[in-house]
This record gives C-alpha cells, structure tokens and sequence, in this order.
C-alpha cells in the first residue's frame, strides 16, 4: 500500500479530540485569558429547581397507583360481603321454637344486613349500606334474594391523594372530585 502526498498539502496528525479543548470551550475566558466560571452556570439552579419537582410528580403517581389499588381492594372485600350475605340469606335453619318444628326459619332483613356489615371486614361497618330486594322472611324455596351493598371510598392512600388534588385544584378554580362509591349485588336463590 502506498500513500502519495502532493507538495501542497502536507499530511499531519490532529487528535480527533482533547480534552483540554473540551473543558476551555465549556468555560468561559476571563480578562486574563485564563478559564473563568462555566458558561452554563444556571444549569446548577435548574436542577435543583426540577429535582423537586420530578420528586413530587412521581410520589402523587406512586401514590396514585396505591390509592387505585386500595380501591380494587376495598371492592374486593365488598362484593365478598355480598356473596356471603345473599349464602346466608337463602338459607334455612332448623327452628325447634315452632310448632311444629320446622326447617323453614330464615334471617331477618335486619339479620342479613347485619351480616353483611360484619362479612365486609376491614371496610368500616358503619359505611358499609345493604339491602335486600324483597322481604328475607316471606321468601319460598325457589325464589331469588339479591343483596346489594354499597361502601363509599375515603381514607388512606385514596382519601390524601383525593384531599391533595382538591386542595391543588382549588388553587387554581378546579371542582373537587367526585365521590367514588363502590356498589357489589350478589343473587341467591332460597333452599
């Protein structure tokens, strides 16, 4: 292999980049000629500004995330709630106070409802509300009982990150956010 020169253009070598070349052409010359401050000195303060903000930006989405899954949760407990009320609302249980005795006595609406409060544990029994679609008490053999339970959601990871949004939203004249009231019906059919 051979390599041909002209006069006129002599070859030589330049590095293809120094470093020294790099760090004086990042900072600024002073009057001396010497290396001043960096040129792009407020990109300190930008970061320290955008950190924070980035911070707080994936918090309320980790924290959203939470909240949504403290709301499958509660839900979860709820439509169990349900099952187990409208199982234990068809049920017969042997009476021996009749006579005759009979097989035939069912819970009371009151009784079902009761249940299901209690069935709904760790949902507070007080924001637990049931029903039932018709009088447990005259219900026959045959015929369907649904329960329906609602549970409005508040507190914990789903009740700071509503109250946070409202409160920034507010700021700037948003409404509040609606309430989410989870509802759970579960059909059973007398024995």
């Amino acid at each position: 292999m051979t390599t041909t020169t002209t006069a006129n253009a002599p070859i030589s070598h330049v590095p293809p980049f120094s470093s020294r070349s790099v760090a004086v052409s990042a900072t600024e010359r002073d009057e001396n000629g010497g290396e001043g401050r960096a040129s792009g000195r407020g990109e300190e303060g930008a970061s320290m500004v955008e950190l924070p903000l980035a911070f707080i930006a994936v918090t309320l989405l980790a924290l959203t995330v939470v909240a949504m899954g403290q709301v499958l949760l509660d839900y979860q407990h709820l439509a169990g709630a349900a099952r187990a009320s409208a199982r234990y609302a068809t049920r017969s249980e042997y009476d021996p106070s009749r006579s005759p005795a009979s097989s035939s006595r069912r819970p009371t609406t009151s009784e079902v409802v009761s249940f299901a409060k209690e069935s709904a544990d760790p949902l507070p029994a007080d924001g637990v509300v049931g029903q039932l679609s018709a009088d447990n008490l005259s219900g026959r053999a045959g015929d369907e009982v649904t329960v329906t339970l609602e549970y409005e959601v508040s507190g914990g990871a789903f009740g700071f990150v509503t109250n946070t949004v409202n409160a920034l939203g507010g700021l700037i004249g948003l409404p509040d956010l609606p309430t989410v009231t989870l509802h759970s019906a579960a059909t059973g059919v007398y024995e």
